[in-house]
């Protein structure tokens, strides 16, 4: 299955991996349908385990409005997969100042594919003792974005590392808006 292959592939073998993701030729429907939307349940489905084993250990038997969990759910959800348009915009805007080029589709592949670590990572989450290794899945997906943006947008190397971590800084208040419109949403049906 192509799904399982390119996320064992970036995670482990990603140089070649990239090399393989440059060759597709896929638009944007099928890279959310195809691998986006299929990954982005990882953390989804992290939070909601997460909040439930939460709810537990403090002697609940249920968390308190299953209302608000499958609200919260939906509500995430949606929100992580706009979260990777947006930085996808974000990559082919800043791709041609840094030498790259400007390709909407090789962007959101980009994105989509270096977020791979830090979605599989959010399966730290659900045990506070290894949040650790959940952050260190997201400097990962940093390191992805590092590698591929030669591959993808044809970003010079020397340039790569500046470009990566310019995407990082950008997407800090750009998951901070929509870390707070997540909670907005969350609190209104609580």
């Amino acid at each position: 299955m192509k799904l399982i292959r390119h996320i064992i592939g970036i995670l482990f073998s990603p140089r070649q991996t990239w090399q393989t993701i440059a060759a597709e030729q896929t638009d944007a429907r099928g890279l959310y349908t195809g691998y986006i939307m299929p990954v982005a349940l990882i953390p989804v489905c992290a939070s909601l385990v997460g909040t439930v084993l939460a709810a537990r250990a403090s002697g609940q038997t249920a968390p308190a409005s299953w209302l608000s969990i499958g609200i919260g759910t939906v509500v995430g959800y949606g929100l992580l997969l706009s979260i990777i348009g947006a930085l996808a915009c974000l990559a082919n805007k800043l791709s041609p100042r840094f030498g790259g080029l400007s390709d909407p589709s090789k962007a959101l592949q980009l994105v989509a594919y270096s977020a791979t670590a830090g979605m599989v990572g959010s399966v730290f989450s659900v045990f506070p003792d290894f949040i650790i290794a959940g952050m260190l899945a997201l400097l990962y997906s940093f390191y992805l974005m590092f590698l591929g943006a030669p591959a993808m947008l044809k970003t010079p190397q020397e340039k790569a590392f500046s470009f990566a971590f310019m995407m990082l800084i950008c997407s800090l208040p750009i998951g901070a808006v929509f870390a707070g419109i997540f909670s907005l949403a969350f609190s209104l049906f609580r």
